[in-house]
């Protein structure tokens, strides 16, 4: 690591209107919501070296480092370390800012009991925490702010055909593909890789999309099941859901309408305020430790 602690610190007593956050690629789609907030962000990639996918446009303020380095550049200063994973992210996450005596930032989107309720877990915390939900705040006995996810408004068409898509291909995905027709675009999301309430399964509501999901605590505070989506513990469920949803044009329309109107309860418009507020906050704390 070649950046100097000396460089840090004088670099954090100027006040600038974009900010340098290091953080470490969790969740693409959110980061791209979070670059439209003007910044610029750097992802660490060398613990997550595939973590951007493919045929995803990176934001132009998004700098992925060099993963084989496994160090940061000495012509770049940081103002903020943005941890998503209290348990694969956050170690690293403090030393670094130790290092660098930069505050780190602690983004929480799913419950304690994902970390197997670790007492361990619950010390993991930020010079400030964010928080995606009351709920998750509030099961982590956390002080820090609430930022709920937002998505971009889209024109909602009816749908005239129900079609399938998935967000990821896994191998709890792939059975589905003997049962109903998987597309690479459509009206129908499936997202069973986790538990969280992912940036991509709101967007795909804000579209008029029918989300699929598991039914998480993280995903039951935004959907509800049989109203604006599905909540499933396993693969029949999902097929079953498709099925319903193939032969029932009108619960189709209606469910997709309530979709569309939930993903939009919070403007991006507020998102970006929230974390602007939050992240141009941290210029004032004196991190010294």
């Amino acid at each position: 690591m070649l950046t100097t602690p000396v460089a840090s610190i004088l670099h954090r007593t100027l006040k600038k209107e974009k900010l340098n956050v290091l953080f470490f690629s969790t969740d693409p789609y959110f980061e791209i919501n979070l670059s439209k907030t003007g910044h610029n962000f750097y992802a660490w990639t060398n613990e997550y070296p595939n973590a951007w996918p493919s045929n995803l446009e990176k934001p132009v303020n998004l700098t992925e480092l060099d993963k084989d380095q496994n160090k940061i550049p000495n012509h770049l200063s940081f103002d903020i370390i943005l941890c998503q994973d209290r348990g694969r992210q956050y170690d690293l996450a403090t030393e670094i800012g130790k290092v660098l005596h930069v505050p780190k930032i602690v983004y929480t989107n799913v419950l304690p009991q994902n970390y197997g309720n670790n007492p361990a877990m619950f010390q993991k915390t930020g010079d400030i925490d964010i928080f995606s939900s009351e709920q998750i705040r509030d099961a982590w006995r956390g002080l820090g702010y609430v930022i709920n996810l937002a998505a971009e408004s889209k024109e909602y068409s009816p749908i005239t055909e129900v079609k399938v898509y998935v967000n990821e291909i896994t191998d709890k995905v792939v059975p589905l593909q003997e049962h109903v027709n998987i597309t690479t675009t459509g009206n129908v999301y499936i997202n069973i890789y986790g538990p969280a309430l992912f940036q991509s399964t709101l967007n795909a509501m804000a579209a008029g999309h029918i989300p699929i999901v598991l039914s998480s605590p993280e995903n039951q505070e935004i959907i509800k099941h049989g109203s604006n989506g599905f909540l499933c513990n396993n693969l029949q469920e999902v097929i079953g859901a498709i099925h319903l949803l193939e032969e029932q044009n009108k619960i189709a329309n209606d469910m997709a309408f309530d979709a569309y109107r939930t993903a939009l309860d919070k403007t991006m418009e507020q998102f970006l305020e929230e974390w602007n507020n939050v992240l141009f906050s941290t210029q004032d704390i004196i991190y010294m430790r």
